[in-house]
């Protein structure tokens, strides 16, 4: 009785060696399952980091690819802005005079002072910055005046008519250089470009 007693009690702790066994084994394997859930968020994270830089780099080349107008002179910029809209008066013995007002957030105005002999209406752009590489372009619908010399914001207001964007003004740039820079250097004047323009309102879009 006494040896079946013995036996017994070595079979059970055989089966509690067995159990602790398993379950240290089944332990053992978790930190490698742990260790590839690591693996994995790592792989992840650097996934993330790589798409965020490359995001990056796109926006870095877009900045790049606007910013070539951003880095001409002040002057050369205006003069690209109307370059089509208002007269350059390259290779002609004329002359004009264009003051520059920019002292409303966002707008230009564009005035031809005719030389000293009063404003020109009609040669009067405005352009407004959108902030994403285009400028609407607007000039003075005057329609409702008498005459150039009555306009008034009685009688006239701003009316936009096209976009441009910076793309196309550096092609006009590369294509007429000499007689872009000739307006910029000969006829833009920022001395004024503090000021608001007072002719016309710049957010006047409509007659009152």
């Amino acid at each position: 009785m006494s040896k079946k007693i013995i036996l017994i009690s070595s079979l059970v702790a055989i089966a509690v060696v067995a159990v602790i066994g398993g379950a240290y084994a089944l332990g053992a394997s978790n930190p490698s399952t742990n260790k590839q859930s690591k693996v994995e968020k790592t792989v992840s994270s650097a996934t993330s980091k790589t798409k965020e830089s490359t995001d990056s780099s796109s926006q870095d080349d877009q900045k790049v690819k606007t910013s070539a107008y951003s880095a001409l002179p002040q002057k050369v910029q205006i003069a690209l802005l109307t370059y089509g809209s208002l007269p350059t008066n390259y290779g002609t013995p004329l002359k004009t005079h264009y003051s520059v007002y920019m002292g409303d957030k966002d707008k230009i105005v564009v005035y031809d002072d005719g030389e000293g002999a009063g404003g020109f209406a009609e040669h009067t752009v405005m352009f407004t910055d959108n902030h994403n590489g285009t400028f609407t372009e607007s000039d003075l619908d005057t329609s409702a005046a008498p005459d150039m010399a009555g306009v008034s914001p009685q009688n006239s207001f701003w009316k936009s008519y096209k976009t441009i964007t910076e793309d196309d003004m550096m092609k006009n740039y590369n294509d007429h250089k000499d007689e872009i820079n000739f307006s910029a250097n000969e006829l833009v004047d920022l001395s004024k470009s503090g000021d608001k323009f007072s002719l016309i309102p710049t957010n006047q879009t409509k007659l009152p």
